[in-house]
């Protein structure tokens, strides 16, 4: 009797340690902090800083609770609205791009994407570039500063209740 529970408890530990590894083993092909576009808190965000080789510089920053653009105008509230609400905090990553296409989105990202810096109470949060859309029109190629690979980005949207 004491045999057969002895038995019991190690193959329960076994299993347990096992399903613990197993648990806390990173899966997939990317590193959640690598494909972590979204901004949660954007009511936080101070300042965004857009740059590309064919359009320039484009500064958003937020001084006494208005949005500014490039120092200069006020900003439209509703479209800075939307820009943090709608798409900052939307962003999801559908996959990574296909290993054939890798290096074309590379190449194409390397001349025509558009730099994105994200301040958060001051500070630098993030940094992304933003490509070209996927061939079939239904994602965007992204690469997160830091990252190993770009990523197949979409946004989500959650469709509205019947009450609204």
């Amino acid at each position: 009797m004491k045999k057969r529970n002895f038995v019991i408890l190690i193959v329960l530990l076994g299993g347990l340690t096992t399903w613990f590894i197993l648990k806390n083993t990173k899966s997939g092909t990317s590193d959640k902090d690598k494909t972590a576009f979204a901004v949660e808190n954007v009511e936080e965000i101070d300042k965004i800083f857009l740059t590309n080789k064919q359009d320039g510089n484009l500064l958003l920053e937020k001084k006494n609770g208005i949005w500014l653009v490039n120092g200069k105008f006020e900003a439209n509230k509703p479209t800075v609205t939307f820009l943090l609400n709608e798409t900052i905090k939307k962003i999801r990553v559908r996959g990574p791009v296909p290993a054939p296409a890798r290096d074309n989105v590379i190449a194409n990202m390397a001349t025509l994407a558009t730099k994105v810096e994200i301040y958060m109470n001051g500070e630098l949060e993030k940094v992304y570039y933003v490509g070209a859309p996927t061939s079939d029109l239904s994602g965007t190629y992204m690469y997160l500063q830091d990252s190993k690979d770009p990523y197949i980005t979409c946004l989500l949207y959650t469709s509205p209740s019947p009450r609204d």
